[in-house]
């Protein structure tokens, strides 16, 4: 099938010029109305997008989502996912 089945949001920032945009979705509480199962991976170092701003983002959707739908990944490091493989 050619349907979304998850999505990968890495180091995610809100969206200021969207933000009515996310403030819209919340206050609707549109519980999967066309939202996928998420995966949010924070870098608890990153210094483009901090910590701070990918969770109000993980907020949104965690409350339009079921429990299950919406998940994190935290590392220590900084906006790039680290990897011990140079290749990868």
């Amino acid at each position: 099938s050619s349907s979304i089945h998850g999505i990968i949001l890495n180091g995610v920032a809100w969206p200021n010029p969207y933000s009515s945009h996310l403030h819209t979705i919340a206050a609707k509480n549109v519980k999967h109305t066309f939202f996928p199962k998420i995966l949010f991976v924070i870098g608890k170092n990153d210094k483009i997008n901090p910590p701070e701003s990918a969770q109000k983002v993980l907020d949104v959707f965690t409350s339009c989502s079921d429990d299950n739908d919406v998940a994190v990944v935290g590392h220590y490091g900084g906006h790039s996912v680290p990897v011990k493989n140079n290749i990868a």
